[in-house]
């Protein structure tokens, strides 16, 4: 039922160590992971404990803070020494803090002290009235004027053997002071509050203690530590430890990190007991203006205590393996069984195909995926039966087909390599059209541009006859000005004439005195005479070139109208060249593109051949494999197959009949079907491409 070599024996003997192993890590790392976790939870609670432990102290350091500043201010406090004592004791009574108050004025002297401690009980300290206190630290700095105006002096704990021999036991104090200033600002006294350590801090510190105690941290322990690392409050409310003990001479890690300023968590042993534990410390930071005294808290619970919540998940963890290994052990038996049954009938029957027996069948009702697969084997035997059925008459089919399609190939052939040589002689023809277009549509465009360069030639001959139009009629205008001038000058002379005549006549009336004006006369009149002769001349020879210019300006015009008709004919002339030689890169590029398809159909038709000779081959390789596929599908036993051979020999008539339109289809270089063969008969009825 097991045997080592069976998939169900494998399938088991992988799978559940596989999943009993990792579960296994699984609830281990889980199990190490809520550890770590929860120490780390522990860690931060043990921290904000004791952070809310420091700012619990910072806030009461404060309000003892302003107290003795509030006590200052008390009007009280600049009255006689009984007003002051009373109002001393009605603040120790009222605050339960302080066990002692004292007020000195300018010089030290203390005028006055409280007799009544927290509890109501009188005490005895008229000793110190009277008594100095200068040399104290905080009476030196307030009247030095070390400690700011508006602060308040405040000491560390310590041990005050005033409060101690009052008490009559070591008393351990905080001690806050402040200035009592006049009406003009200077200090005439000084309030100093003696407060208890077992009041404010212990008390606190054993507060927090108790809480976490009663929260379920049973060994949860408190320390606070001064700002030289000594203990101010121990675990134990034990005084002796107060000022003596450093838990970072102990080997504390969190008392060192504490005092570095620092707040956090520690995983570390406890020097006393020996213990894991886990401390959470804090750093006072001061608070609402009080900048703390540099204390730090440390709070401490046993390692064993934090994780005892995780005791509780290891015990569940290993019911939930037990049981899960138990379980997993059933499911992978009966998955196994389910799977490998129907795997084993499956291959039974893909055994029997293999060897050649196509009747067998699974017959499986099952919907699952195993029912799929052997529906699936069923289908498969199916199939290969009809396959093979088919594949027989096939093959009789294919053979006859085959020496068919070799007869048309070697005609296909024939008439591809005839068709390539026509088309071929055809394409060089096109090329000689093609290069004659060419060279045409080159001299159209050089005689397109001469005709437009005849034409620019003919436009600026026009402009100027054009332009000479213009200076023979500026010269006409020039020679019109001259006559006139001439005109002017004939006039002078012709008046200086008389001019002259006058004078000789008046001369002569003279006698002797007007001999030699009357041969001046005579001399200006023979020069009149002269000038007048010379105007004559000029004047007709002037307007002789007047005439000429005419005559000159009517044969320039007559030659722009001319030039100008030479103009339009010269542009037409152009015009009809810039046609003819668009016509004739019409002419050129639809030559060349005809060119270019007679090549494409060269390349195709040469293709064309290329391929019926490989079709040929083919037709033949057809053959031989028809003839091997019929021995290979004889070896396999079908059901019925005597009425299945009967059927086979009536499907050969129409299966020879397609091969027949096959070949004489592709005999006509087209595709058997439907559509190429209309194809074809158009382009034979069309084109009559046999013939070409």
């Amino acid at each position: 039922m097991f045997s080592p070599k069976s998939l169900r024996t494998r399938m088991i003997l992988s799978f559940v160590p596989l999943a009993l192993v990792g579960l296994g890590f699984q609830g281990y790392m889980a199990f190490r992971e809520a550890s770590e976790q929860l120490l780390v939870a522990q860690g931060h609670a043990m921290q904000t404990e004791a952070a809310n432990l420091a700012d619990k102290l910072d806030r009461t350091m404060f309000e003892r803070y302003g107290d003795v500043q509030a006590f200052a201010f008390n009007p009280l406090a600049h009255g006689g020494a009984e007003d002051v004592r009373q109002a001393a004791n009605t603040y120790t009574k009222a605050y339960g803090l302080y066990d002692l108050m004292i007020i000195a004025d300018i010089d030290g002297t203390v005028v006055a002290t409280n007799d009544v401690a927290y509890d109501g009980r009188s005490i005895d300290t008229s000793h110190l009235i009277g008594t100095s206190v200068k040399g104290e630290r905080w009476f030196d700095d307030i009247v030095s004027g070390r400690t700011p105006k508006g602060t308040t002096w405040i000491g560390d704990v310590e041990v005050d053997p005033i409060v101690t021999n009052l008490s009559g036991k070591t008393t351990h104090t905080i001690t806050l002071a402040a200035p009592i200033t006049d009406s003009n600002g200077q200090v005439s006294r000084v309030w100093a509050n003696r407060a208890s350590r077992d009041r404010l801090v212990g008390e606190i510190a054993s507060a927090t203690q108790s809480l976490m105690r009663e929260d379920g941290y049973a060994s949860a322990d408190v320390y606070v530590i001064n700002k030289d690392g000594l203990l101010i409050h121990d675990a134990g409310d034990s005084l002796e430890s107060i000022l003596t003990e450093s838990l970072e001479d102990d080997g504390v890690e969190a008392a060192v990190l504490a005092r570095s300023q620092k707040s956090g968590f520690t995983f570390e042993v406890n020097p006393h007991t020996g213990k894991d534990v886990v401390n959470g410390y804090a750093h006072s930071v001061g608070a609402l203006g009080f900048v703390g005294l540099d204390w730090s808290p440390v709070v401490s619970i046993d390692r064993a205590e934090a994780l005892a919540g995780v005791l509780l998940l290891e015990q569940e963890v290993i019911v939930i393996f037990c049981c899960a290994a138990l379980l997993l052990t059933i499911v992978t038996l009966i998955l196994t069984t389910s799977i490998t049954r129907p795997i084993n009938t499956a291959v039974g029957v893909l055994e029997q195909v293999a060897s050649g027996d196509l009747t067998v069948r699974m017959n499986s009702e099952r919907v699952d995926e195993i029912g799929r697969l052997g529906k699936a084997v069923d289908m498969a035997a199916e199939k290969m039966h009809a396959a093979i059925a088919q594949a027989r008459s096939a093959a009789d089919e294919t053979s006859s087909a085959s020496h068919q399609l070799a007869n048309a190939s070697t005609q296909l052939s024939e008439g591809a390599q005839s068709q390539a040589s026509a088309l071929e002689q055809t394409a060089a023809s096109l090329e000689q059209i093609t290069s004659t277009a060419r060279q045409n549509s080159d001299n159209a465009d050089q005689a397109s541009s001469t005709a437009i360069a005849t034409a620019d030639s003919a436009e600026k001959g026009g402009n100027v006859v054009g332009e000479a139009t213009r200076a023979m009629a500026e010269i006409n205008a020039s020679s019109q000005k001259i006559a006139d001038i001439i005109t002017t000058i004939d006039d002078l002379a012709f008046q200086t004439n008389l001019l002259a005549l006058n004078a000789a006549v008046e001369a002569a009336r003279a006698g002797e005195q007007g001999r030699g004006f009357a041969v001046v006369a005579a001399e200006v009149r023979a020069l009149a005479q002269r000038s007048a002769g010379a105007a004559k001349e000029i004047k007709g020879l002037i307007e002789d070139s007047v005439g000429k210019i005419k005559n000159g300006v009517d044969l320039v015009n007559r030659s722009g109208a001319t030039l100008s008709e030479v103009v339009t004919s010269v542009k037409k002339v152009s015009d009809l060249v810039a046609e003819i030689a668009a016509a004739s890169k019409e002419q050129a590029v639809g030559i060349e593109e005809v060119n270019r398809a007679t090549t494409k159909m060269d390349e195709v038709v040469q293709g064309n051949a290329a391929q019926t000779e490989e079709l040929a081959s083919t037709a033949r390789s057809m053959l031989d494999q028809a003839n091997a596929l019929k021995q290979i599908v004889e070896s396999f036993t079908i059901e019925n197959e005597v009425s299945r051979t009967t059927a086979t020999h009536s499907a050969p008539a129409s299966t020879h009949g397609a091969g027949k339109r096959m070949v004489k289809a592709m005999s006509h270089g087209v595709a058997p079907t439907p559509k190429a063969q209309v194809a074809a008969s158009r382009s034979r009825s069309d084109d009559d491409f046999e013939e070409f």
